[in-house]
């Protein structure tokens, strides 16, 4: 009997033990840290120029007490965030993180190493890793497609070649005939993919779209913990003029050289979030949004299976990478690519303006147009969205901070 107490008294011991512990890590953990009667709180650094209105996340981290901001030079701080700028290098536009964030050390960072990401992001490599085929158009390798490829170009059949890597759709043809691919290949290069056209798209307002979900990734290899999260809302990028087939017309060549009709890209696109902003009939929408889901919950799947882990420099990470998505006419998705660079341009014509980034356009317009004023009233509740999205899947539970 005697034994059955001490024995009680040694757990119950342990247990205290236990807890003081675990008190002890969330303390440490925790956004606030008291010490003499002052609060020190979390810091974070943020440079960024992508469209979203970025003075919300600012005032989301600010003004709820739990963070105060340093300038990105800041050698360390507990969250950064950076995004890709348009540079020139070497008289070429090209797109590159702030040299101050890469070297910047942090607790969390907005990058993940891109070694892995790369599995799914460069064209070629999705079409070879990505394990739900039903997903992707029919495509081929380019070195593989040129043996075929004098059987399958009859000049009515279109195929898209793509460059492995590229962006905006300026690395993307429409060919019917051998001699477009071999202008292609000269253009390009070999590392391109060559897909199926997709004749039987779905269209919003007759013209031709694709939607671009958004997927936050988290990794702490420190807990061995990663996450993918999609985010509720499809952008919806269009092409510039209204789309119809080709059963008609006396030159297929020339109907499909019109990118303006076959291809959509975002300084085109006048009509900004998906379904709300269509005329498809409402089941088909429905249709579609249930088959979206299917292929979001792959994409994330295909990422989780990735070694997913942050730069050296940060303890975690996260990042938002974006794919661009087709409907067919009956609401089937195809995938067409998948952005590790994911830039938020909304690509209206407020970029056009000397005033810097798509917000900053927008907001400094005297005479604002009634389409200035929609598109500022959507960005707002976009970003607002975005970032309330971002903040309570990874900066909430990563620093165990109070909710919004």
């Amino acid at each position: 009997m005697i034994i059955f107490y001490i024995i009680c008294i040694l757990i119950f011991i342990l247990c205290i033990i236990l807890s003081i512990n675990i008190c002890n890590y969330y303390i440490i953990k925790n956004i606030k840290f008291y010490n003499g009667g002052i609060y020190n709180k979390l810091t974070f650094s943020l440079k960024a120029d992508s469209g979203l209105d970025y003075s919300i996340l600012k005032n989301m981290l600010s003004n709820q007490g739990h963070f105060i901001e340093k300038d990105i030079s800041a050698p360390y701080v507990d969250l950064s965030w950076g995004e890709i700028f348009t540079v020139k290098k070497n008289g070429r536009d090209t797109v590159e993180y702030p040299l101050e964030f890469m070297k910047q050390k942090a607790d969390l960072k907005f990058l993940l190493e891109s070694d892995a990401l790369k599995k799914l992001t460069e064209k070629a490599n999705l079409i070879q890793n990505f394990k739900n085929k039903e997903f992707l158009p029919k495509s081929y390798l380019l070195k593989d497609f040129i043996p075929i490829a004098r059987v399958l170009l009859d000049e009515k059949t279109p195929y898209i070649v793509k460059k492995n890597i590229g962006f905006q759709q300026k690395s993307v043809r429409i060919i019917l005939t051998y001699d477009q691919l071999m202008d292609a290949k000269s253009e390009f290069g070999i590392n391109c993919i060559v897909s199926h056209y997709i004749k039987n798209t779905m269209l919003s307002h007759g013209k031709k779209f694709h939607l671009r979900p958004y997927f936050l990734l988290y990794a702490n290899p420190a807990i061995g913990i990663k996450k993918v999260f999609t985010f509720s809302q499809y952008r919806m990028i269009t092409a510039k003029n209204q789309y119809g087939d080709c059963n008609n017309c006396q030159s297929p060549l020339e109907y499909y050289s019109n990118n303006e009709i076959h291809l959509s890209v975002g300084h085109h696109t006048d009509r900004l979030l998906f379904p709300s902003e269509t005329d498809i009939d409402p089941k088909l929408i429905e249709k579609s949004l249930r088959e979206l889901k299917k292929c979001t919950t792959a994409i994330e799947n295909n990422f989780l299976e990735l070694d997913l882990r942050p730069y050296p420099e940060s303890k975690a990470g996260f990042q938002v990478v974006c794919a661009d998505i087709m409907l067919n006419n009956e609401g089937r998705p195809y995938i067409l690519e998948i952005n590790r660079r994911c830039g938020f341009s909304y690509g209206t014509a407020y970029e056009a303006a000397a005033h810097g980034t798509a917000y900053e356009a927008a907001a400094h317009i005297q005479e604002e147009t009634l389409a200035a004023q929609k598109w500022k009233k959507m960005n707002h509740q976009f970003s607002l969205d975005f970032f309330n999205w971002v903040y309570k899947s990874v900066i909430y539970p990563h620093f165990y901070l109070s909710n919004i």
